[in-house]
């Protein structure tokens, strides 16, 4: 998978692709799950939104040259 941070192309390691939505779904049906259950229903885009937000925000304080060098020495 490739992703493109201000113009940078950056390429993600597949197997660690794999093992992220992995985890990251567990945690969205876990969070699914909750919400249901307890009846409110908003939290669970109010996560989503937040999580979003969030990652964007951490992002953001990268340089996208450094990110895609650092990407680049550790991933075998």
């Amino acid at each position: 998978m490739i992703i493109h941070l201000k113009d940078t192309a950056i390429q993600l390691n597949p197997s660690e692709v794999r093992a992220a939505k992995k985890l990251i779904s567990r945690f969205i049906t876990s969070v699914s799950s909750a919400s249901k259950r307890t009846g409110q229903i908003s939290f669970y885009f109010t996560v989503l939104i937040i999580m979003h937000i969030m990652s964007q925000q951490l992002l953001e304080t990268f340089d996208p040259k450094d990110l895609q060098e650092i990407m680049k020495k550790y991933q075998k």
